[in-house]
């Protein structure tokens, strides 16, 4: 008996598609996006721009592969590496069907002037055909010294899941033809946008204007209009970049994922969803910026930013739903060891406290971060020891609730190395909001080896650290709300 594909089952079968992935996108071959399992806010808007400009450019069949990781082409950092696909044929054998998948690498913390200085950046690159892969480009992209370690056997692995992907849906068409009829997709469609017209529904209609002038220098400004039908999200006036750099696809990301968070409700990630979003960037902002404007502190810092700037407009309209504000973007270090390991780590801190509860502790706001090393694995790769990890106590502000508290980590490094820094929220510490406190700025203590203690004023930056020294990293806590009685 074959199968009815109704849109509910549809979203069955696109989740059981994507969940071996870590960040992964589906959609038709007229562009629509079906469904998003991503990361980061940068991954909800640019996976399906990657594989819309590898689609226009490059005709592909069944076991076809093009990769790229290049921002302006639908990536986001260089660490990125996007995978592109045909997942399904149609009766014409054209594609209807293409998968795209996001892999990571250890990434690298420069505090970069261009694009190129962040490491190799991959163009849309046709890398496999009828599933054989071409060894002698993926030997020319590996041989680059930039290039990311283990390229080459995570495709390969990476690759074997895909065909396991194709295949399947290659028997399912079999058994029902159904799937791929446009009525399908259309309801599909049509069942998420009305989803979230009706949240929309239940909230007041309003207009904002906000400004916001970031640690990095850039300054926000937003018109933000709410109505049950759309929002529309207008940065006119916004400034050029200082050291924030983002793609207006990845901005797209940062609009839909603040909403999101703002309605606290699981919203279909598709091109139903997306409809209801209009989002107007100028041109030469730092939210619209063009190669080769570097992207790393962009698409990690950046995208957190403006997510937090639309949260509090989207307060300013719905007060009663306005929270304090949370660490949002986390504290990141890197070490670059004289042996050319590089060694990078990310510190969450806590969530803002809300009218009825507490903030959480060390949380990810806007990342949903995959499964990292462990501290022995760390120990055992790089020259260094992680000599404590705890909860940044007290660091949540206080007030009727209190806000989360960061996170603290310790590490003794074996041999000398580079020392990068990146820690949003240093000048400007999570506010609380109706008499409660602040939480507590994120902070970078030194221990040398004469017994000195440093600590580190600048929101990035860098220095050398030797053996045997300590590096204390805190990251910030969140915001509380309300007076204590």
């Amino acid at each position: 008996m074959s199968l009815s594909f109704r849109p509910d089952l549809l979203k069955v079968f696109l989740q059981h598609t994507l969940s071996p992935f870590d960040s992964a996108a589906c959609l038709t071959g007229e562009g629509e996006l079906l469904d998003i399992k991503y990361e980061s806010l940068a991954d909800v808007g640019t996976l399906g721009a990657a594989a819309l400009t590898v689609t226009r450019y490059f005709p592909m069949q069944l076991g076809d592969v093009v990769i790229l990781n290049d921002p302006y082409s639908g990536g986001t950092t260089l660490s990125m590496i996007t995978i592109v696909t045909p997942l399904l044929l149609n009766h014409a054998q054209i594609p209807d069907l293409y998968l795209a998948i996001r892999t990571g690498f250890q990434p690298q913390l420069l505090l970069s002037k261009t694009l190129d200085e962040e490491g190799l950046r991959i163009p849309p690159t046709p890398i496999v055909q009828n599933r054989v892969l071409n060894e002698m480009i993926l030997q020319a992209i590996s041989a680059h010294p930039l290039c990311p370690a283990g390229l080459g056997d995570r495709l390969k692995a990476t690759l074997g899941l895909i065909w396991k992907r194709v295949d399947c849906f290659q028997t399912l068409l079999q058994k029902n033809s159904q799937f791929s009829h446009r009525s399908v997709i259309k309801d599909f469609l049509k069942s998420s946008r009305n989803y979230f017209s009706q949240l929309l529904h239940e909230l007041p209609t309003g207009e904002t204007k906000i400004e916001t002038r970031l640690e990095s220098g850039e300054l926000i400004r937003l018109r933000l209009e709410l109505n049950p039908e759309s929002i529309l999200f207008d940065f006119a006036g916004t400034s050029s970049s200082q050291k924030l750099c983002l793609t207006d696809s990845a901005t797209f990301g940062a609009c839909f994922g603040a909403v999101a968070a703002f309605l606290q409700k699981p919203i279909p990630l598709n091109s139903g969803s997306f409809s209801l979003l209009h989002v107007t960037t100028p041109l030469g902002s730092f939210l619209n910026a063009k190669y080769p404007s570097p992207t790393f502190k962009g698409m990690t810092e950046g995208t957190s930013q403006v997510a937090g700037a639309i949260l509090q407009a989207l307060g300013e309209i719905v007060p009663q739903k306005k929270f304090s504000a949370s660490a949002q973007t986390p504290t990141q270090i890197s070490l670059e060891f004289s042996g050319g390991q590089r060694f990078f780590d990310s510190l969450s801190g806590g969530i803002g406290a809300s009218p009825t509860s507490h903030g959480a502790d060390a949380v990810p706001f806007w990342q949903r971060i995959s499964l990292r090393n462990s501290i022995q694995e760390i120990e055992s790769i790089f020259p260094l020891s992680i000599q404590q990890v705890s909860l940044r106590k007290g660091s949540g502000g206080l007030g009727q609730f209190r806000g989360g508290d960061g996170l603290t980590k310790e590490y003794l490094v074996h041999q000398e190395a580079k020392l990068r820094w990146l820690m949003q929220h240093r000048k400007s510490p999570p506010k609380g909001l109706k008499g409660a406190q602040d939480g507590s700025p994120p902070e970078i203590i030194i221990e040398r080896k004469n017994g000195a203690r440093e600590m580190v004023d600048s929101s990035e930056g860098e220095t050398v650290v030797h053996i045997g020294e300590k590096i204390s990293v805190a990251s910030a806590g969140g915001g509380g709300y309300g007076k204590q009685s």
